[in-house]
């Protein structure tokens, strides 16, 4: 996922996984490279993947489908987590096609709030 921020760095990725391992548990930053950005200071392009039973499908590898390593896809709330604890460190922050924490939180419909309180 290509992210945009004036505030995070690639260390807030990383922090932001374990500080969602209660309710995303098995989730880890499988990759993380600076970019480029139009609209923010940074662009960060970031890899989720999961580890546990429940991940059970191959991530996507943006060029010719599924990967066929040993990794596996973090799950759509595992993301959804994730990204809501990214939004707490920064409401501005450009991730996919949500435009901020506003964005984030009306579009999922509110199902990630709770982490605010992790």
């Amino acid at each position: 996922m290509r992210i945009h921020s004036d505030v995070l760095t690639t260390d807030d990725f990383y922090r932001a996984a374990r500080a969602v391992s209660e309710v995303a548990p098995d989730i880890y930053v499988d990759s993380c490279s600076v970019h480029g950005s139009r609209s923010r200071a940074h662009g960060y392009e970031v890899a989720l993947r999961g580890s546990g039973r429940r991940h059970v499908r191959r991530p996507n590898s943006g060029r010719f489908g599924a990967t066929s390593d040993n990794s596996y896809a973090a799950t759509y709330h595992d993301w959804g987590w994730w990204l809501a604890e990214l939004y707490r460190l920064d409401p501005d922050m450009v991730a996919g096609h949500y435009k901020s924490a506003e964005d984030f939180h009306r579009q999922t419909e509110d199902k990630y709030l709770s982490v605010m309180s992790i």
